[in-house]
Order: structure tokens, then sequence, then C-alpha cells
């Protein structure tokens, strides 16, 4: 996999472009999309993230699209919220830190996260995720017969962690 994001800061926005070609599950992907950030004061107390990723592989190609609101709710606590709309299968985001290569296809996705710095070097986070997820079942119906029966199901995600910086 290789991606590349470059980004601008411009005013009150931060606008960015990114691109990426992997190769998962022997099948070739090239994503390229585009995000704006709006900071309405300038800086963390509110902000809203929008991106648009194409996604191509082989004659298909798939439209996501992300949206996350966050906001300073105390000196030292933020709420984010966000919902991804569209088709993620062998798709990777956040310049590929994230990869999703299983063979399901995720069609929707929801969640919410709690940041909260105690100190400088020190924060903790709670994330919610929930994944809306479609996979293929193969029932045999004889020996060189088959049925492919589609299931869908829900995923649902709680992390929390420490990050500490040195």
């Amino acid at each position: 996999m290789a991606s590349l994001s470059i980004s601008k800061n411009i005013s009150l926005f931060n606008v960015g472009l990114h691109a990426s070609f992997s190769n998962l599950n022997n099948k070739e992907q090239y994503q390229l999309g585009g995000s704006i950030t709006w900071l309405p004061k300038g800086n963390l107390d509110y902000y809203t993230t929008s991106a648009f990723t194409s996604a191509w592989e082989g004659d298909d190609n798939r439209i996501v699209f992300d949206q996350l609101i966050g906001a300073k709710i105390f000196s030292r606590l933020w709420l984010e919220g966000f919902i991804t709309f569209g088709e993620m299968k062998n798709y990777n985001e956040k310049n590929a830190f994230i990869v999703h290569n299983s063979g399901d296809k995720i069609k929707f996705r929801a969640g919410a996260n709690v940041i909260v710095p105690l100190t400088d070097k020190i924060e903790i986070s709670f994330r919610y995720q929930y994944l809306k997820e479609e996979s293929y079942l193969f029932r045999y119906v004889g020996e060189d017969s088959y049925k492919i029966i589609n299931s869908d199901y829900q995923n649902n995600t709680l992390i929390g962690g420490i990050k500490w910086k040195l």
C-alpha cells in the first residue's frame, strides 16, 4: 500500500487532498479524495471535517462520504461524533493508517469519541463505533453446486486508550 496526502491551512479552513494505491486480497485498488476542515473560532473549540473519497477496484467505483463534528465541552473534555456513508471494502483511510481488508463490506459507520487530556503529556480516550456490514455465505446444495446467501450484520466496538507523549 502506498498513500500520499497534502493539506493547506487557509484562514479558518484546512483543505486536503489524498490518494492511495493498494493491492488487497489479490486485487488492485486506487483511491482519490479530498477533505475540508472548518474551525469556526480558529481553534479546536468547535470543528467539523467533511471528506469525500472515490475508490476504484477493477470496474467498480465506490464513493465514500465521511463527516466528523467535534467540540470542546469543558477545559479538558472533547466530544466527537462521526458518520460514514458508502461501501468500504478493500479501503483505507487516514493516509493508510486504517485499512479495511476483510472480505466483508462495511456499508455504514457511525460513532462517538470522548477525549480527555489529563496533562500536557497524558490523554485518555473512549471510542465507540457501530458498523453495518454485509458478507456472503456459500451453502452447498449438492456436490458441485452451491447457493450464495447474503448476510447483513452489525458490529459494535468500544475502545479505551491512554496516550502518553514522551
